[in-house]
């Protein structure tokens, strides 16, 4: 393509200057004017002419000047450069636009291939990363030995057991859990987690088929109301139920740069009296893994 750039440019500089340096040569004035002569004029139009018989006049005819056509005096001598100058142009003017288009296809295929190596990393990355997933929440249901607990005016408590089910090691950086009263009006607005501490220089949690990888959290209840299981009846028959939620984050070997959102858990969970357990409640957002 920059050959074909340069030989454009260079046949639009060469061409006028060549026919301009053979169209008049230098001396050429001074040579006519040396030998006395003028150049040859173009020939003019003639009359024909006859003395009428009385011979008191002349008659004349004179012949009709015939107008050149458009193109006849479009191609002429001196409108070449201008024609070989147009020729370039329009030469010059494809070269560009081919050479865009091969510039735009090259870039589309730049693209695609880094897109489809981000796409390669990224398949790689959720097939190898760690994975921490809700195994169980101690107490399930809210038995005679809750009661028990709760008659001898011992807290009541949860314990959230999370398992990392990836083949990569995890690191937790955050975590945060409440077990409190509540309704659906806690979801009218994102809910609150607080501002809880970053940590660092955890242990990890191994990976899956070992030992070491279950992330154990107890929550204490907060706030009064919930003194004997008889209440949880009557905080269903008042439109509220034990509510628990939190969030868990970690990150793994593999780099965050390329991934789209953090790793973490976060999970909302109701007592449900029918079920006799906890269930997972609320909008989407609240119960997911990423």
């Amino acid at each position: 393509m920059r050959k074909r750039l340069a030989f454009a440019v260079f046949v639009a500089v060469v061409l006028p200057v060549s026919w301009q340096c053979q169209s008049r040569k230098p001396g050429s004035d001074q040579a006519y004017a040396n030998n006395g002569k003028s150049p040859a004029s173009p020939p003019s139009l003639i009359a024909a002419c006859k003395v009428k018989q009385d011979g008191t006049a002349i008659e004349c005819q004179w012949p009709e000047r015939v107008p050149e056509g458009y193109f006849s005096r479009l191609f002429t001598a001196e409108n070449t450069p201008n024609i070989a100058l147009f020729f370039v142009g329009v030469g010059g003017i494809v070269i560009a636009v081919l050479t865009l288009g091969k510039l735009a296809r090259q870039t589309k295929a730049t693209e695609e291939a880094a897109e489809s190596t981000l796409l390669n990393a990224k398949a790689l990355i959720n097939s190898e990363r760690a994975w921490l997933m809700i195994e169980k929440i101690w107490p399930y249901s809210i038995d005679a030995s809750v009661e028990a607990q709760i008659s001898a005016g011992k807290p009541f408590f949860a314990i959230i057991e999370f398992k990392n089910y990836g083949n990569a090691p995890a690191w937790v950086t955050q975590s945060t859990a409440f077990l409190r009263l509540g309704n659906d009006e806690i979801f009218k607005n994102p809910l609150d987690y607080g501002n809880p501490p970053i940590y660092a220089n955890q242990y990890p949690l191994s990976p899956r088929g070992t030992e070491r990888n279950v992330l154990s959290i107890r929550v204490e209840w907060e706030g009064g109301g919930f003194g004997h299981p008889s209440d949880l009846r009557r905080m269903k028959e008042g439109g509220t139920y034990p509510l628990l939620y939190g969030f868990v984050k970690y990150r793994d070997p593999f780099p965050s740069t390329i991934r789209d959102r953090e790793l973490g858990v976060w999970f909302c969970y109701r007592y449900d009296l029918e079920r006799n357990g906890w269930v997972p409640w609320g909008p989407s957002g609240v119960n997911e893994s990423t």
